[in-house]
């Protein structure tokens, strides 16, 4: 067996271990000492919108992801992926704090493989286009999990309309496939910055990454990531909030007109009660 692969699925099972123990035990002392007031949900919905909160969450995104372009000969390539994603916040001492919001992401996705044979064809006589190229390319599912991202950040535990956050971010090759990661361990800077009010939360998480160790054929990395979030909680009993959060993605090493990702889209939520749990 691929020691490699044996040591990336250890260091995934200590990892779910231990967000398992710290996420339970998080919930049940919640469960037993958190007064249970009137508006607790509204207040509970302000604080899943702030990052700095002292909120503990299970988070679970499912994405359907509809691809098409040349590469794909304009038929469309499907992918799917679910991201489990925790905030923990860590009480560090009286004063300081330690937020971290892991990303293990599991994906399944359409990846491309060229037909060297085929392409150096069209090269060669002159006749290589999209559509050559495209014709060329034989697509094939990969599913697996991806490289889980982990952002330690120091925060102040005083209350303030002001939200402040910085520290180192990682993210690990834990990756099952080569194509569903970098094969490499990246460190970088993260940091939060934010205002908040009863009804508006502003805020932004940026991390960025630079490759310090890998194996394989993997290439140099220089990558980061925005998340950016603009929330209003509508006054009233009902606890919606109309805002966005998408996530702004930069990579300096892929080509000139591909460094930038930068999506943008509403989003309408609710908090609602599953018996006792929101």
């Amino acid at each position: 067996m691929n020691t490699a692969w044996m040591r990336k699925m250890y260091l995934f099972g200590i990892l779910v271990l231990a967000l398992s123990v710290f996420s339970g035990s998080a919930i049940i002392q919640a469960a037993e000492k958190a007064p249970a007031p009137k508006d607790d949900m509204g207040e509970m919905s302000r604080k899943l919108s702030d990052p700095t909160s002292n909120i503990w969450a299970l988070q679970l995104e499912l994405d359907y992801i509809i691809n098409k372009g040349d590469l794909s000969d304009h038929s469309t390539k499907n992918q799917y992926q679910a991201i489990f994603q925790p905030v923990l916040p860590i009480p560090l001492t009286k004063n300081w704090k330690i937020l971290t919001r892991p990303v293990v992401p599991i994906v399944s996705t359409a990846i491309p493989r060229l037909d060297i044979g085929s392409f150096n064809y069209h090269r060669n006589t002159g006749l290589g286009t999209k559509e050559s190229a495209a014709s060329s390319l034989d697509w094939h599912f990969q599913a697996g999990l991806g490289d889980i991202d982990i952002p330690l950040m120091l925060s102040p535990r005083k209350k303030s309309h002001w939200m402040l956050a910085a520290g180192p971010t990682f993210s690990l090759p834990t990756a099952t496939q080569s194509s569903l990661g970098s094969g490499l361990l990246e460190i970088g800077p993260a940091a939060v910055f934010g205002y908040k009010t009863k009804n508006i939360t502003a805020v932004t998480l940026i991390q960025y990454w630079w490759d310090v160790a890998g194996w394989g054929d993997s290439n140099s990395v220089s990558k980061g990531s925005a998340l950016y979030a603009l929330w209003y909680n509508i006054p009233g009993p009902g606890h919606w909030q109309v805002g966005m959060n998408p996530i702004i993605s930069y990579n300096d090493k892929a080509n000139s007109g591909d460094k930038w990702y930068v999506p943008v889209g509403l989003v309408v939520g609710k908090m609602v009660k599953f018996g006792k749990v929101p």
